[in-house]
């Protein structure tokens, strides 16, 4: 619920993107995932998860969650 809520706040806004080419506003894509950690947990392997969700994300057609 607050990834979505950002990604409205940000589209209500209506924030100029004027050197993109992709979008004439800017829009946000968001990857999200959780863990309960343990001592045998790497960050390195759970920031390597976020990052394919944002890639999801930004597959989905940009300005979305995953």
């Amino acid at each position: 619920k607050i990834a979505e809520r950002c990604r409205n706040m940000i589209f209500k806004a209506q924030i100029p993107h004027e050197k993109s080419l992709v979008s004439q506003l800017l829009t946000i894509s968001i990857g999200i995932s959780t863990i309960t950690p343990t001592r045998n947990d790497e960050a390195i392997k759970f920031i390597a998860t976020v990052d394919k969700q944002l890639y999801v994300a930004k597959e989905k057609g940009r300005n979305s969650i995953a």
